[in-house]
């Protein structure tokens, strides 16, 4: 039996067309058309311009296209990547689980706009995190933010080890505030004797090791501030160390140390205005007896 093909005529320019080839005894269709007014929805490789009418299209390798819109109505369960924009979502990194990507390219200078993907290599029993991926036109993936299953969010770190890790500046325009009511608080106590301690921190300019350290995004410019060893030794309660040994310093904190040691200076200075006002009673009164003494003696000198 040679290549046959086999129409059902419809109304009009509707039809079915089924095309394959047989032994005689058996029939294997390689083609699947149906046609109604110019839109076609089939299985098949061959058509020079499926964009322009196909629909939905089956190819010989088990790809489905669909040219024009997706509607799901109930669940849908995706166990390969996802491309959109004519991304090839087989071709962004090697296959370690699901992947989300956007090529838009709306800003015209990467490659990829935006990957979604998972945080870590376990596809058993993963962290539940999503990285944000941007690849720009040498190829190379490079995250910019992440999502970690247990909150955290890192931006310029994979591991991120608070609520939001940056790794290099922030900026805000409306301040930060920290929550302070009274209502969240226990074991409150005043703070003292800070004066002498905080006379013994060094205040020091630098430079951070940006070679070194490409990966922390350091600033390339002179910075002042402590070094968190050193404040380490005088108040411990200002720096933390996490899990790699990193010391950082809550510098927002020494503001409260400033006012206490602020408080203490100005009862020094009231201190020391008392004894110097009580000098001056004392001084006076010796000046004006000195004056008293003074005219006696002239007055004395006069009967001579």
């Amino acid at each position: 039996m040679s290549d046959s093909y086999h129409r059902i005529s419809g109304f009009k320019k509707s039809g079915l067309w089924l095309s394959g080839s047989g032994n005689g005894s058996s029939f294997a269709m390689s083609n699947i058309l149906l046609k109604d007014e110019g839109v076609l929805i089939g299985m098949s490789d061959s058509h020079k311009n499926p964009e322009e009418n196909i629909k939905l299209s089956v190819l010989n390798n088990g790809k489905v296209i669909i040219y024009n819109r997706l509607e799901i109505k109930g669940a849908a369960v995706v166990r390969g990547n996802i491309g959109l924009f004519g991304t090839d979502p087989d071709a962004s990194v090697p296959n370690d689980g699901f992947r989300f990507r956007f090529n838009g390219n709306f800003f015209g200078t990467n490659l990829d706009a935006m990957i979604f993907e998972k945080t870590d290599g376990n596809h058993v029993n993963p962290d539940g995190g999503i990285a944000f991926v941007n690849r720009g036109k040498d190829g190379i993936p490079e995250t910019a933010m992440v999502i970690k299953g247990n909150g955290n969010i890192g931006i310029g770190t994979l591991s991120p080890t608070h609520k939001l890790h940056i790794n290099g500046s922030a900026y805000c325009t409306s301040g930060t505030w920290t929550a302070s009511d009274i209502r969240f608080k226990e074991n409150i106590k005043p703070i003292q004797n800070v004066l002498p301690k905080i006379t013994l921190l060094q205040s020091v300019s630098y430079d951070m090791k940006i070679t070194e350290f490409p990966e922390k995004n350091f600033p390339e410019s002179k910075q002042i501030g402590f070094v968190a060893d050193e404040v380490e030794k005088v108040f411990p309660e200002l720096v933390h160390a996490d899990d790699e040994g990193i010391k950082s310093i809550s510098y927002d904190k020494i503001s409260v140390l400033n006012t206490e040691a602020i408080k203490e200076l100005y009862q020094l200075v009231m201190t020391i205005q008392e004894h110097n006002k009580q000098n001056i009673m004392v001084i006076t009164k010796l000046e004006a007896e000195n004056e008293r003494l003074r005219k006696k003696i002239l007055k004395t000198n006069c009967y001579y």
